[in-house]
């Protein structure tokens, strides 16, 4: 590739490097800080924060995939950016229970710091971009620089103050890609790297789902309530990787500008509707074999987090749902899957209402039910289709 060129749409594919696989194992350490917010708060204001902390730690990672796609290099500097980069991402994720807390001051510091090193990267494109190109890298820049200069000052300020600076640095950056795709016109990334990545992405997530499972079984007896609980739970997950990737491909990515946006930026409601189901997990397999979570009904939580324990798990994948639907709507042929997926979300919901009516195992048991006749009616489509869920043009 020429030195500092921008990719576009029609270049040819490449696969994730091993320095992106590193990065994304970053990722894993953070989420997983997350969803024991949720955990320890099961709560309306417990999925509130968490959620609230989850979308910086989404878009870091955005921000710095869909730079790397946008050009393709690996060479010193680019690799020690982004090593410096997963340091900042690390620090975050040591900062997620205090700003849980009201005590942000390492979250906003990290938050900071690990986009400087995206900074760096952003002015080298710039530099070495031709005319027509730097206006592309260049609103990055600006996006980049605002949300570093919000980050750090919103260090030292009261907590309220500090939440509002947040929200504007996340969404000075959200509005960077739409101006720097608008200025120069056309794609400027690998859609099936893009694809590949959010993929991995969506396995990085899917795996705290698994990672549930095991912490859950792992702290009570082992029951016969809770084994079932817990398999019901590994079927659901399973069947949302089946239906996830029986379509996975760039066809939301090309269609417009709009159902670009609407692919990347969508994600956001799969991934944490999917590690709100971890969370929804562990719970449930804690309540079954009366472990940790028994101890929010005997005065260790409060009322609400008692009624809303087992409503986090139906409601996670519920919301995962609707966000493939909301995606399919701008995909080739993911279009005729909407419909399913938009009932099978409704039903999440149902089962979510009654779900603290029910025993664990009976809310998974639904949950695992639903999951897999979905996944069995978009096997069937594909099949009729031709596609097998391997062609290039489907898309969740």
């Amino acid at each position: 590739m020429t030195k500092g060129a921008l990719l576009g749409g029609v270049e040819r594919a490449r696969a994730a490097t091993p320095l992106e696989l590193f990065f994304d194992l970053c990722f894993v350490v953070a989420i997983s800080r997350v969803a024991s917010v949720l955990h320890s708060d099961p709560t309306w204001k417990g999925a509130a924060i968490a959620l609230g902390l989850f979308i910086p730690i989404w878009w870091a990672w955005m921000a710095y995939t869909w730079r790397a796609t946008a050009y393709d290099r690996d060479d010193p500097v680019e690799r020690i950016a982004t090593l410096a980069g997963m340091l900042g991402i690390l620090a975050l994720a040591v900062g997620v229970t205090d700003a849980a807390d009201g005590h942000g001051e390492l979250f906003a510091l990290a938050s900071a710091g690990l986009r400087i090193p995206l900074l760096v990267l952003w002015v080298r494109a710039w530099l070495n971009a031709s005319a027509s190109e730097k206006p592309f890298s260049f609103r990055y820049i600006l996006g980049t620089s605002w949300a570093i200069v919000l980050w750090g000052v919103s260090a030292f300020v009261e907590p309220d103050l500090q939440y509002l600076l947040w929200a504007l640095a996340v969404a000075g950056e959200i509005l960077a890609p739409y101006a720097a795709v608008k200025a120069i016109g056309r794609p400027a990334y690998h859609p099936e790297h893009i694809v590949e990545r959010y993929g991995l992405f969506t396995i990085i997530v899917l795996g705290e789902s698994i990672l549930a499972v095991v912490i859950g079984t792992a702290q009570v007896d082992l029951d016969l309530e809770a084994a079932v609980t817990a398999t019901f739970a590994f079927m659901a997950a399973g069947s949302f990787w089946w239906i996830y990737f029986e379509r996975v491909g760039p066809g939301g990515l090309g269609r417009s500008r709009r159902s670009g946006f609407i692919w990347g930026y969508g994600h956001l409601l799969v991934w944490s509707g999917i590690a709100a189901f971890g969370v929804g997990t562990q719970i449930a397999i804690e309540k079954a074999g009366g472990g940790v979570a028994s101890a929010l009904a005997a005065g260790g939580g409060s009322s609400e987090a008692v009624n809303l324990s087992l409503v986090v798990m139906p409601a996670g994948m519920a919301l995962a749902m609707f966000a493939l639907a909301l995606i399919g709507l701008f995909s080739s042929n993911a279009r005729s899957a909407v419909s399913a997926r938009l009932i099978a979300g409704l039903v999440l919901v149902a089962i979510s209402i009654i779900a603290n009516e029910t025993s664990p195992s009976a809310t998974a048991a639904a949950i695992a039910g639903a999951m897999v006749i979905l996944a069995t009616l978009e096997l069937r489509a594909s099949a009729d289709n031709g596609t097998g869920g391997s062609g290039p043009v489907d898309s969740v």
